[in-house]
C-alpha cells in the first residue's frame, strides 16, 4: 500500500542536535539544498552537502542527522517517497522481474553527487514541481523516479552483459519476445515449444537461469494486474478476479492478502480513504496511469463504467529489458485450503495455471 507520503513533495528541516529517521514502505528520495548532512545505515556514515540527491530504502532504517562540521548550522532539504508496488503498472512483465533487484539495491543509502548530471537534472524537475498537489505535481515527482531508475537499469544490464554465454542469449532472446498476454496465457507445454524444448527442462530451465517457476512468474504478473484494476471501485472484486485468471474468489483473496498484506476488499478502501484526505471526488475517479497515457495495460478498457477486461490481447507490449540476472519475484503460492473450501467462480476450475 502506497505510504502517506507517496508522491508527494515535502519540505524538511533538522537542526544540529536532532535526528530524521528514514522508516517506511518504499524509497525515501531526499534532495539537500543548504546545510551539511549525514546519512547513517547499517553502522556506515556518509557525507551529504548542498546539491546531493539521497536515495535510501525505508527498510533500511537509514537516519539522516546534520553533519558534526557543520558547526550548529541546519540541514534543509525537500523529499519525498515512492513505492515500489505502485510503480509495477509502468513496467513490462521483464522490467518487473528484475526491478526488485534494483530497489532491493537502495537498501544501502546511495547518494548522487551534485556534480552528476543526475543529481542536478532531478533537483531542475524538484523545483518545477507544482504547489498543488496534483497530476502534474505527481508527474513531474515520477519524472524524477524514471530519470533514476532508468541510469540504473543501464547499469545492471552493462553489469550482467558479460554474464550470459550463447545459450543464455537464446533463452533471453525468446523470453524477451513474449508478450505478457502469452506468457499468462499459454500452456506450459506451448511455452515449451516456443523455447524448443520439453516441459520439464522448461522448468529446470527457469529454476536454473532465473530462480523462479513459470508459474511464480505468471502469479506475481497476475496479482500486480489485479492491484492495478482495483483502483477503479466500479469493478467488482470478483470480477477482478476473474480477469486476473483466477476461477476462486477465495483463492484470489488468499493469494493477494500473501502478497500485499491486504485483502482486494480491505486494498481498495485503503485506496478511497486516501483518495477522500487528498481530495479526489469519487465519482470521477479513474486510472491515474491510464489518464497520463502511461499505463502499460493499453488493451484494457479504463473508461467510467468500464469493467477493465483486455480489449485487444495481441497488443500487449513485448517483454523488453534485458533479464540475465536471477529474477527476483516473489512467488505467491497459496491454497485457500487453510482457511475452508473456496468459492468457485463460474462453478468449476482452480487458479489457471
Amino acid at each position: 500500500m502506497p505510504p502517506q507520503n507517496h508522491l508527494t513533495l515535502q519540505v524538511g528541516s533538522i537542526a544540529s542536535s536532532e535526528g530524521w529517521p528514514c522508516e517506511g514502505e518504499g524509497l525515501f528520495l531526499i534532495f539537500v539544498e543548504s546545510g551539511r548532512g549525514q546519512i547513517t545505515a547499517f553502522s556506515n556514515q556518509s557525507s551529504l552537502a548542498p546539491g546531493d540527491l539521497l536515495v535510501v530504502s525505508g527498510r533500511s532504517e537509514a537516519k539522516l542527522a546534520v553533519h558534526p562540521s557543520a558547526a550548529g548550522a541546519p540541514l534543509a532539504f525537500r523529499w519525498f517517497t515512492v513505492s515500489s508496488d505502485s510503480l509495477f503498472p509502468l513496467f513490462s512483465p521483464g522490467e518487473v522481474s528484475f526491478i526488485q533487484n534494483i530497489i532491493q539495491g537502495f537498501r544501502a543509502p546511495k547518494i548522487y553527487s551534485a556534480s552528476q548530471p543526475a543529481a542536478s537534472q532531478c533537483h531542475s524537475l524538484i523545483r518545477q514541481a507544482a504547489e498543488k498537489q496534483d497530476l502534474i505535481h505527481r508527474s513531474h515527482l515520477l519524472q524524477v523516479v524514471a530519470l533514476l531508475l532508468s541510469g540504473e537499469f543501464w547499469s545492471w544490464q552493462q553489469k550482467q552483459s558479460t554474464l550470459g554465454d550463447s545459450a543464455d542469449d537464446h533463452t533471453l532472446q525468446v523470453f524477451e519476445q513474449l508478450s505478457s498476454d502469452e506468457l499468462l496465457t499459454m500452456s506450459v507445454d506451448e511455452l515449451a515449444a516456443k523455447f524448443g524444448c520439453s516441459r520439464r527442462h522448461l522448468s529446470r530451465l527457469f529454476h536454473q537461469k532465473f530462480g523462479v517457476s513459470v508459474a511464480a512468474l505468471r502469479m506475481e504478473i497476475r496479482l500486480l494486474k489485479a492491484s492495478s484494476i482495483l483502483r477503479d471501485p466500479r469493478v467488482k472484486i470478483i470480477n477482478v478476479a476473474e480477469q486476473c485468471g483466477f476461477n476462486h474468489l477465495g483463492l484470489f483473496n488468499t493469494c493477494f492478502k500473501r502478497r500485499f498484506g491486504q485483502t482486494p476488499g480491505m486494498w481498495r478502501n485503503t485506496l478511497r480513504e486516501q483518495s477522500q484526505l487528498a481530495g479526489k471526488s469519487k465519482d470521477t475517479e479513474q486510472c491515474p496511469l491510464k489518464t497520463s497515457g502511461i499505463c502499460p495495460l493499453s488493451g484494457v478498457n479504463h473508461s467510467p463504467g468500464g469493467n477493465h477486461r483486455q480489449t485487444n490481447p495481441s497488443s500487449s507490449a513485448p517483454i523488453s529489458g534485458s533479464i540475465k540476472a536471477r529474477l527476483m519475484v516473489e512467488a505467491v503460492k497459496g491454497s485457500a485450503a487453510s482457511r475452508g473450501r473456496p468459492r468457485p467462480i463460474g462453478g468449476q476450475g482452480e487458479v489457471i495455471p
